[in-house]
């Protein structure tokens, strides 16, 4: 697979041919790996689009089965075999655009109707943007394989300002494409937690103020 902007891409005139062993390599446009659609491009809509399927297919399921199940028992269905897909997915490219927001809100409202209005369905964006805080913390507390360990970095500085310590530097980026990577997208979430969650040493206290903060 040939990687880089549309732009770039689009002006790529001719094939290019790999061979390993006297073996030609085929050139795919589409790859699966760790579960992941990958694309020349990286834009992972095509990846979305097969997370926001199956959770819809799974929908459909559950509200078949609905009239069989308590409010309990559906709620938990969904966030177990649904809510994962779409949050998992939704990881890797954190910056979504409206049509695919709108496809979340649609989830959502489905999963209403389905399991009862007077349930609490969780905001499937927000759901996304927390667990994207939690790995953002177990990079800066090292709780993470090595190659992750110092993929952020705390901005500290000399002044005694209050953000100082507790805010992370986002790379300088010149593309739209570069700030969709997890390390700015992610970065820009992380900063833009209240002060005082960013501050929080205890792990268990950080989360559940993130549970309030993303509710």
């Amino acid at each position: 697979m040939l990687f880089g902007t549309r732009k770039r891409l689009s002006t790529q005139s001719h094939e290019i041919k790999v061979k390993y062993k006297g073996q030609d390599i085929d050139l795919t446009k589409s790859y699966t790996y760790l579960g992941k659609k990958l694309d020349p491009s990286l834009t992972f809509s095509d990846n979305f689009d097969t997370a926001y399927k199956k959770a819809s297919n799974r929908l459909r399921l559950l509200s078949k089965l609905r009239e069989h199940l308590t409010s309990t028992a559906a709620t938990r269905i969904f966030q177990m075999m649904i809510v994962p897909i779409i949050t998992y997915s939704g990881m890797v490219k954190l910056s979504l655009t409206k049509i695919q927001l709108r496809k979340l809100d649609s989830i959502e409202r489905r999963a209403r109707e389905i399991i009862g209005n007077d349930v609490y369905i969780p905001h499937l964006d927000k759901l996304i943007k927390k667990k994207a805080c939690v790995v953002v913390r177990k990079c800066l507390d090292k709780e993470i394989c090595n190659n992750f360990q110092e993929y952020f970095e705390i901005n500290e500085h000399n002044c005694g300002t209050r953000n100082n310590g507790i805010m992370l530097k986002c790379p300088k980026v010149k593309l739209e494409f570069a700030r969709q990577a997890f390390r700015f997208s992610a970065a820009k979430i992380y900063n833009e937690l209240p002060m005082q969650i960013r501050a929080e040493k205890d792990n268990k206290i950080f989360r559940d103020m993130l549970d309030s903060n993303f509710i």
